[in-house]
């Protein structure tokens, strides 16, 4: 593949990025943007669905990449495929985070 489709592919995940300012000269002036999901209670404090008034069950669970332009983060459900993923790192690459 030539480096210029090689790039066209890249730039896929560039404009998918969350959590992320794409500004020149990384992208043209009309596909600018600034940084999103960044207030009160979004994508770095973000809490239980089931507990959304308690500010414990805050994380910070900023960045990753839209799903077809999905922004919404389905950490609930990745209990199933997550787990295996994790237990396949060797012991000295896991971190559990709480």
């Amino acid at each position: 593949m030539c480096t210029e489709e090689v790039m066209k592919q890249a730039r896929m995940y560039f404009y998918q990025r969350l959590n992320f300012a794409k500004q020149p000269p990384y992208t043209d002036t009309k596909w600018a943007d600034a940084t999103g999901y960044e207030g009160p209670n979004q994508d770095h404090a973000a809490r239980s669905r089931w507990a959304k008034t308690d500010p414990n069950t805050a994380r910070d669970l900023h960045g990753g990449w839209m799903d077809a332009g999905d922004v919404n983060k389905y950490t609930t459900f990745c209990r199933r495929c997550g787990a295996p993923i994790i237990g396949s790192l060797p012991p000295q690459s896991r971190r559990v985070y709480r």
